[in-house]
């Protein structure tokens, strides 16, 4: 079955876990990490480091990002004519009360379907030579656009912005996952390597809705949510191994120490971090790297008159892979510190 086929299947699958998921709610995982770095300063006898001040993850204002785009009239070439190319009722929805008025998604399908349409006529069609030449004209003024297009479906249609947005946890205590916007994803990565590629000029160019996959990224909004968990984690983290590190000789092992204190942090490592940090953590990465190869989708092709807008999901993650290595590495060295390992003291 061709790709672009499984996408349409995939929608039908997503919608049915939705229904029986209902809605969804985003669980703080704050008090958790809170409590990991309260439970470590007690053991040290120290005052906790002051915990981080998270920011929601926001778009620049919609106006500012907004590219205009010049209208192209389509409706003044002779209708019989347009038949022949089979874009009569295409140009005549467009040019409905309804159509004049259409969403980013339904519009993009539009400018998408009318390219495919105009190389079909220009290439299938016996046109007079004048039609033809028009055709042409308006086919290449909507080549020219189409990245304007894609820019503002992306980043100010109201779809994308709410997806894009976020100041709450992604949960892991339900069933939501970024595989179920994936084939959104994919869907768009397809439109922005075609847009590159002219692949829409190909005879044998199939065009995929992305509208049918509106609906999905409406009602699943994970990648503000992902940007802004994968952030805060990665500051708690950085928090609680600076206090690890800033008191690490409080807590002694060896030959003839007092080890009592060293036995406390293993019961919070095991406590905190096994059993509730270190899932958490895993789970966010999974969730990621579920969507990683579709980043490229919020990269749209740089041009002089495109404002360059740095979506920080990739950073994100990359900020949080190595908060997480030095966090490990601390607990590592302790517990080689103290003669044993992390696979000796975890309880599993």
């Amino acid at each position: 079955m061709h790709y672009r086929s499984i996408l349409r299947h995939s929608i039908i699958a997503v919608f049915a876990t939705l229904v029986l998921i209902g809605c969804f709610s985003s669980t703080s995982k704050q008090p958790v990490l809170q409590e990991y770095l309260n439970r470590i300063a007690s053991v040290q006898d120290e005052a906790p480091l002051s915990p981080p001040q998270s920011l929601p993850i926001e778009l620049p204002n919609k106006r500012e990002l907004l590219q205009p785009i010049e209208r192209v009239t389509v409706g003044l070439i002779d209708s019989y004519q347009l038949r022949q190319c089979g874009l009569f009722q295409l140009i005549a929805n467009k040019n409905s009360i309804l159509g004049k008025v259409a969403d980013p998604f339904r519009d993009f399908d539009y400018q998408i379907q009318l390219i495919a349409g105009l190389q079909s006529c220009l290439s299938e069609a016996k046109l007079e030579p004048e039609l033809h030449e028009q055709l042409t004209t308006i086919q290449q003024q909507k080549i020219g656009q189409i990245h304007l297009h894609y820019f503002n479906l992306i980043f100010t249609s109201e779809t994308m912005r709410q997806q894009l947005s976020g100041g709450s946890w992604l949960s892991n205590e339900n069933n939501i996952s970024t595989q179920m916007i994936k084939p959104a994803l994919v869907q768009l990565s397809i439109i922005q390597k075609d847009i590159i590629e002219k692949s829409y000029l190909n005879s044998d160019y199939q065009v995929v809705k992305i509208s049918d996959y509106q609906e999905m990224l409406d009602k699943v909004a994970l990648l503000g949510k992902l940007t802004y968990s994968l952030q805060t984690t990665t500051q708690w983290l950085n928090i609680t191994t600076a206090q690890l590190n800033k008191h690490d000789s409080k807590i002694r092992c060896g030959k003839n120490a007092n080890t009592t204190k060293f036995k406390y942090m293993v019961n919070v490592f095991n406590r905190y971090y096994v059993q509730e940090v270190q899932p958490y953590v895993s789970f966010l990465d999974r969730q990621y790297q579920i969507i990683a190869s579709q980043l490229s989708v919020f990269e749209p092709q740089q041009t002089v008159n495109l404002p360059r807008i740095d979506y920080p999901l990739k950073k994100s993650y990359s900020m949080f892979i190595i908060a997480n290595r030095n966090h490990v590495k601390y607990w590592s060295k302790l517990f080689k510190r103290c003669n044993t390992s992390v696979q000796s003291v975890r309880i599993n």
